[in-house]
């Protein structure tokens, strides 16, 4: 009888779970998700392009777009030596000239930001999730 319950306890957590974070296939608009990644690295690269960063606007603008699983992702990992959301040591509002959005063929919450700095491609790769106040980054892949 308790593990009745257990089970349906943990059905229930997440079914409640997945309401909050919805990444079916029918419910991803694609041109959201790119205005919202431009929105982002806009506001990214042109702040972090003008040393000292202003920790504040920094951080409303890493809440705004990323969840706290993105947030958290990378606050404990000292052995990356660039900025994981450019892949790079180098911030310059030049690559926003250059930088392009593509969803996945196969995944529809899966997104690809690309530019070129110094005649070298640069690649990232996202994991979008819809939340109930829009889309926002979820994961950067470190490949």
């Amino acid at each position: 009888m308790k593990t009745k319950t257990l089970l349906r306890l943990v059905m229930a957590i997440a079914l409640i779970s997945n309401g909050c974070k919805n990444t079916s296939a029918q419910n991803f608009n694609e041109e959201k998700v790119k205005a919202m990644l431009k929105e982002f690295y806009t506001s990214y690269v042109t702040l972090n392009s003008k040393l000292p960063v202003d920790v504040k606007k920094y951080d409303s603008i890493i809440n705004k777009y990323c969840t706290k699983n993105v947030s958290n992702q990378f606050e404990r990992d000292e052995r990356i030596e660039y900025d994981p959301y450019l892949k790079s040591q180098m911030v310059e509002t030049r690559i926003l000239k250059t930088m392009t959005f593509r969803k996945d063929s196969a995944k529809d919450n899966l997104y690809y930001v690309s530019y070129t700095y110094n005649k070298n491609h640069v690649t990232i790769k996202l994991l979008i999730v819809k939340e109930k106040d829009g889309y926002k980054i979820d994961l950067l892949y470190k490949d």
